[in-house]
């Protein structure tokens, strides 16, 4: 949680513009957490951890659940898009649960 939280702060700190980017972290089940929480966005951007958006979208995983479930637009960015340095914690593709 540490390290994530350390992260997180790093990547908003980097972001600059207006509007500005609000920092939340949340523990528990990442697609019902960020759904809930875009009931009060304008816009959700996450990276997504697998294959990128397009497998996400359409075998599922958390990007894919997160699209369908969102009540604000969803922007999804591929692990490969360069948003996440070598050493994150992010940085490698979640496992593969298939059921």
């Amino acid at each position: 949680r540490d390290r994530a939280s350390a992260e997180l702060d790093e990547a908003v700190a980097k972001l600059d513009g207006e509007p500005r980017a609000e920092r939340f972290f949340g523990v528990g089940n990442p697609a019902k957490i960020l759904a809930e929480a875009s009931e009060e966005l304008d816009l959700l951007v996450l990276g997504s951890r697998g294959y990128g958006p397009l497998h996400s979208v359409l075998v599922g995983g958390v990007a894919g659940r997160v699209v369908r479930d969102a009540a604000c637009p969803v922007i999804v960015l591929p692990r490969k898009a360069g948003h996440v340095g070598e050493s994150s914690l992010f940085a490698e593709a979640a496992p593969s649960v298939h059921g």
